[in-house]
């Protein structure tokens, strides 16, 4: 006679998100990828910026200055994750529309 335990499904959420910004300038700071990288659900940041680079407010998919991989069991931690995200590209984001010299 055995024990029997029968695998527990656990489901994932997962969101891909691009980044959209109102903000336009040469860039002259950008959000740390090692703090957005470590919220329990980020996976994956592919950058499309720089600093240096000049940015143009956010009119497409292709002008999106970031595209951002995320999972999670809890859709609350996705919501809660996303908004760290919005306020992260809002407050850390910085461009100069005067000057390219970073």
């Amino acid at each position: 006679m055995g024990i029997y335990l029968k695998k527990q499904k656990i489901l994932k959420i997962e969101h891909i998100i691009d980044i959209a910004t109102t903000k336009q300038g040469y860039i002259k700071q950008i959000p740390s990828h090692q703090d957005l990288i470590n919220l329990p659900n980020v996976k994956n940041i592919k950058w499309n910026i720089k600093v240096g680079d000049y940015l143009n407010p956010t009119v497409s998919l292709a002008t999106s200055p970031a595209k951002i991989h995320m999972v999670h069991e809890n859709i609350e931690q996705i919501k809660s994750d996303m908004r760290i995200l919005k306020d992260a590209f809002i407050t850390d984001l910085e461009c100069d529309i005067t000057s390219s010299i970073c």
